[in-house]
């Protein structure tokens, strides 16, 4: 369909259409063009529907938090529709399901609560008051409307209280805790033998037909990457650069000047000391003093940062804060630091986020410029003045031709443009251009890749916009035999090595079954048997691996055989595992302190255990259906 639009429909005419289609979206609303008499639901969660506008409201969404966290390094196959509807949907019933249930329940938030909740968010404030400027511009670009997000809000702190009722109701009884501590304290002794894989590699022999079997049953992980080779036209604000002359340059130099006020650039590090539930305002300010003291009786102010600043972004460098003018830190910050001569400490200044010490490193004050060093960069400034109309204009002319046309050279005719032709790029290219995920996104989408229309005219940069279409596309394929014949060796090598070495391992653990000695038996085979004493969880004493195979086996019998496991290490090594010895640990030997966090995990695991055990009830006993 679009192609046919794109085909019959050029000018005027497709200007008139699309009023049409645009006139009745604004008055009415999406579902104007869905469709809204019909069913064009996406589930039914217990009778109540989930419509498909709620569902696709939810997806976009979803790519916005997703480009938020990700920006630039997003793959786009996660922006796809299908990729995100899925884990959408169950978003959506989910969120119904506990509605529903807090419904039960009779919970509720008022209209107020849900006004003074917006009131009191950080996100919508400005200098610590809330701000309806700033509230409507983080409810733009997020996808909301101001009633859609308070609906939400209240439909969150509704569900909030049903989780928190199911998980602060959890306790833990002292018989648990004693029990939890004591395992946490246990200390076990083991024993293992380490068969390594790549001494089996070399008495593995594989034969031509191994290799083709192997190929022929797993093409499937030999494919190329699908490509293609771009065609493209682009625009740079660079290309409508005219040249300044000189009267102009100075004019402007000069009314830069007459604005220009000397400044000093002061580079800042602090230490903070925050005032929080373990650390009361006088401890905080105790602690923030006695570290001033360290630092003005010379001991490193780097090391003192990161011994003990609680400002988590610099402590690691110092407390390096970086340069300000004057109007980077807060207010009182920037007093305390305009005060300082290079390299003194100042008193103890408090925040909002707590005590600071703040050292000066260096100043710099800022001169008047010359003409000549401000005259390259007044040039570009100006340059770039001028030419931006010309590039939006040509931009918008672009993107009407672009429509219209099948391909690209009538268009790069018409402005007079360059028509490029880039090379080859899959989804994971590195291209300096074509490796941009907005262009990676377009290039493999239907209706460029499969249905060879242009893309849309896609802007990189306020100065930067490209448009393209896909000359030439190859489909991923199996990889030649040849080309990955390496490739299988090595894999059928470390498989059957591996499995070898299971073998060996298995092959020990009978043997020691029936009595035998592991060190005796590792050295008979050419291996070394090695023990951890009293090795206690997480210790760091062995691997990883290890320490979980040894805490995991069943405790030994007396007059029984010591109890063996098998574990894959993570370099690919076989070790079979030998529990010698349980050592138990009194619940007292953890302070109070540790006994204390103890309980708070443990309350918080029981209380997410119950909240799951109450989600998995309410959707056993639903009726989902998934349209």
């Amino acid at each position: 369909m679009l192609q046919n639009i794109r085909n019959n429909v050029q000018g005027l005419v497709a200007k008139v259409i699309i009023a049409i289609i645009i006139v009745p979206f604004a008055i009415f609303g999406i579902e104007s063009l869905i469709g809204g008499g019909g069913s064009n639901d996406a589930a039914k969660v217990n009778g109540e529907k989930i419509s498909e506008v709620e569902l696709q409201q939810a997806i976009s969404i979803q790519k916005r938090q997703l480009l938020a966290m990700m920006g630039d390094n997003i793959q786009p196959n996660m922006l796809e529709d299908t990729a995100l509807r899925g884990p959408a949907l169950d978003a959506l019933i989910t969120q119904h399901l506990l509605q529903q249930g807090a419904a039960d329940l009779k919970l509720g938030v008022s209209p107020q609560a849900v006004d003074q909740t917006i009131l009191s968010m950080a996100a919508f404030q400005d200098n610590g008051k809330f701000s309806t400027e700033r509230y409507q511009m983080l409810l733009r670009n997020q996808g909301y409307t101001p009633a859609y997000f308070k609906q939400a809000l209240q439909q969150e702190l509704v569900v909030n209280q049903l989780h928190s009722g199911v998980v602060d109701s959890d306790f833990v009884t002292p018989d648990e805790l004693k029990r939890v501590s004591g395992l946490l304290q246990q200390q076990r002794t083991f024993a293992y033998v380490t068969i390594p894989v790549a001494s089996l590699q070399e008495k593995v022999s594989i034969n031509p037909s191994d290799i083709q079997s192997y190929y022929d049953e797993h093409k499937d992980q030999f494919l190329s990457e699908e490509r293609i080779k771009p065609e493209y036209i682009e625009l740079r604000i660079e290309d409508y650069f005219l040249p300044v002359d000189d009267a102009a340059l100075k004019a402007e130099y000069d009314r830069e000047i007459a604005d220009f006020k000397p400044s000093t650039e002061r580079h800042a590090a602090h230490i903070l000391i925050e005032v929080n539930d373990k650390r009361s305002d006088e401890q905080a300010k105790s602690l923030i003093e006695s570290v001033r003291a360290k630092a003005i009786a010379g001991e490193d102010f780097a090391k003192l940062a990161t011994q003990y600043s609680d400002d988590v972004g610099s402590k690691n460098t110092g407390g390096d804060l970086g340069s300000s003018s004057g109007d980077t830190f807060p207010p009182i910050f920037e007093q305390a630091l305009s005060q300082l001569q290079v390299g003194a400490v100042s008193a103890p200044v408090k925040s909002e986020s707590g005590y600071h010490i703040i050292k000066l490193l260096d100043a710099q004050v800022k001169e008047k410029p010359t003409y000549e060093q401000r005259k390259a960069d007044i040039a570009i400034h100006l340059q770039q003045l001028k030419a931006q109309p010309e590039l939006q204009k040509a931009v918008e002319r672009l993107r009407d031709l672009v429509f219209n046309s099948e391909g690209l050279t009538g268009p790069a005719q018409e402005l007079k443009l360059s028509l490029k032709e880039g090379a080859w790029i899959d989804r994971k290219s590195a291209d300096p251009l074509f490796g941009n995920p907005k262009i990676i996104a377009a290039a493999f989408a239907p209706e460029v890749l499969k249905e060879g229309n242009n893309s849309e005219v896609i802007e990189l940069a306020p100065d930067h916009f490209v448009v393209f279409r896909a000359k030439q596309h190859e489909v991923a394929a199996p990889k030649p035999l040849d080309d990955v014949k390496s490739t299988i060796v090595a894999t059928i090598k470390q498989e059957r090595a591996a499995l070898a070495a299971k073998d060996i391992a298995q092959e020990l653990s009978h043997s020691l079954q029936q009595g035998e000695g592991l060190e005796k038996l590792a050295t008979q085979r050419g291996y070394m048997a090695k023990v951890v004493e009293k090795a206690a969880r997480g210790n760091g004493a062995s691997t990883p691996e290890l320490l979980r195979a040894a805490f995991s086996i069943a405790r030994p019998v007396k007059d029984q055989p010591l109890p063996v496991d098998t574990v894959a290490l993570s370099n690919g090594d076989i070790a079979l595992v030998q529990l010698q010895d349980v050592t138990e640990d009194a619940s007292d030997s953890i302070n109070a302190t540790q006994r204390s966090a103890l309980l708070m995990q443990l309350q918080q695991s029981f209380g997410t255990a119950s909240f799951a055990g109450l989600m998995e009830n309410l959707r056993s006993h639903a009726d989902i259906k998934r349209h």
